[in-house]
């Protein structure tokens, strides 16, 4: 069916024609549009959600560099910030897949922390006896 004042194609069921708003079935013919309001603009909306870009950072691997620079001069203390040094970069270098920054610095730290440690244990494995024996320790 056929609104009989605009000419527009009618669903079965209509009450009003979409049209012109003329009632269907109705003998009083509504006066015209000539001029329809055009629809309000809508705004743009993409497709998909934009994502913010975070720039996420490998905070271990920082740590370990740190704790490797240190463990030059404190490595002396029976190896314990090169142990904790070597701790802390392999955790940063696990986070590696997930972070965007500061990765080579956990590779770095490793390094860095596993000569040293290396360095400092070969120093207390050959002087420490004699240090201990100087300072009364060894029996």
């Amino acid at each position: 069916m056929y609104c009989k004042n605009c000419g527009k194609f009618l669903n079965d069921g209509v009450k009003f024609c979409p049209g012109c708003g003329t009632p269907v079935g109705s003998s009083i013919p509504a006066t015209p549009q000539s001029n329809p309001k055009p629809a309000a603009k809508q705004p743009y909306q993409p497709s998909y959600a934009p994502q913010m870009y975070v720039e996420k950072k490998n905070g271990a691997g920082l740590a370990a560099l740190i704790l490797g620079i240190l463990s030059i001069y404190f490595g002396v203390y029976y190896c314990v910030i090169p142990i904790i040094g070597l701790i802390v970069s392999i955790a940063g270098m696990v986070q590696r897949k997930n972070c965007n920054r500061w990765n080579g610095v956990a590779v770095a730290g490793f390094v860095i922390n596993l000569l040293f440690f290396i360095g400092w244990a070969i120093v207390w494995i050959a002087v420490g006896p004699i240090i201990l024996t100087l300072i009364g320790f060894a029996a």
